[in-house]
Parts: structure tokens; sequence; C-alpha cells
């Protein structure tokens, strides 16, 4: 594949770079189809999570809470169209979960949570970009009932698309349903990786 390319639109509505990621991805479904001709299922799924699904997610921590409902709709669409491709469930006989579980990989909305999630902890943690952790950490504050755990209030006039920055980021938060404040980098990933929910 070509190198990847950010393209940022006036509006941070994400669409032109959306829809090119999605455009790029779809220009390989021929070439898919003979990889999965030529290779194991396993193997093939080594190509689809390495050359198309990083396509697709690359990115994903700038633009992931800030696309509409529409821009996310083509993303599944093309996602489990890969899906279908690998399976070879051409007849669209299985389910969009049946074919995720058979893959033995997450929905698209789990890998766009999770793999923000990890930029978002990164963020706290070692405090870079130094501007944006400031303003992160400067909103959070501490529950007494659950003190392995930092929430953030939103007193932000910044937008991230058509959505708050500050209210993205506490979406997040609240979904690491575990004690992660304090854990190293792999602790968290450990952990990340037992959620297994639709969480967008």
């Amino acid at each position: 594949m070509q190198q990847k390319q950010f393209i940022v639109d006036k509006n941070l509505t994400w669409e032109v770079f959306i829809n090119r990621a999605i455009s790029k991805v779809r220009s390989t479904m021929f070439s898919l189809r003979y990889v999965r001709k030529n290779l194991s299922f396993h193997d093939t799924m080594a190509v689809v999570r390495s050359q198309i699904i990083s396509r697709l997610t690359y990115g994903a921590p700038v633009w992931s809470f800030a696309i509409n409902y529409k821009l996310r709709a083509k993303l599944k669409s093309v996602f489990y169209l890969i899906l279908r491709t690998v399976i070879r469930d051409f007849q669209f006989k299985m389910n969009r979960r049946k074919m995720a579980r058979i893959a033995r990989i997450d929905d698209i909305e789990t890998i766009l949570f999770k793999r923000t999630s990890v930029f978002l902890f990164n963020i706290i943690n070692n405090l870079a970009p130094t501007n944006l952790a400031g303003m992160v950490i400067s909103r959070a504050y501490f529950n007494e009932r659950q003190p392995g755990r930092v929430f953030f209030f939103d007193n932000s006039r910044s937008k991230a698309g058509k959505m708050n920055v500050m209210n993205a980021i506490s979406q997040y938060t609240t979904k690491w349903e575990f004690d992660w404040f304090g854990m190293t980098k792999v602790e968290f990933k450990s952990n990340l990786k037992s959620l297994n929910c639709h969480v967008l």
C-alpha cells in the first residue's frame, strides 16, 4: 500500500480523510480475494490486520471521537465487507458479531476505542505533549470511592469536530472499568484487552 497521509479539513469533520482511507481499502478487495485463496486463514488475517485495518484506523486517537454517524457507518460497512471476504461469506448469511467472532478480531468500534484509550493513557501518564497533557490534567479529579481511577470534568470551549474535547476524554476514561491510575502501559493494555464491548 502507499504511504498513509493525514488530511485535515477546515471544519475538522475528517470526511475527506475517512473517505480516502475507505476508497484505498476498497481498491484492495480484489487482491484480498487472491491472498485468501493462496494463504491460510490465519496468515490472511495477519495481512488484514497489518495492511487493511491499520489503514482504516490510522490516526484514530485524533479523529475517532469527532466523526459523525454517517462516517462511522461507512467505516463499519467496509470493515465487515473485509471480514466477509476473508471468511468467504459471499451469500451474506452471517451477522456482524458472528463474523468478528470467527475472525477472532474486535469489532471496529472496540478497535478505535482501545487505540484511542492507549493514546489518552500515554498523555496522562507521560505528560506529553505538554500542552495537551496540561489541559487534561488540569480538569482531573479523584472519586473517593474509586481511588484507582481519575475522572475529568468539562470546562473547555475547545472543539474536536462537533464534540467537546474534555467531554470526549471523559467518555473514554469512564469506560475503563478497572483501576488504571498508576498502572504501567503494559498493564493498562492487558486490562484493556479484557474489555470486549460496543463502547462508542
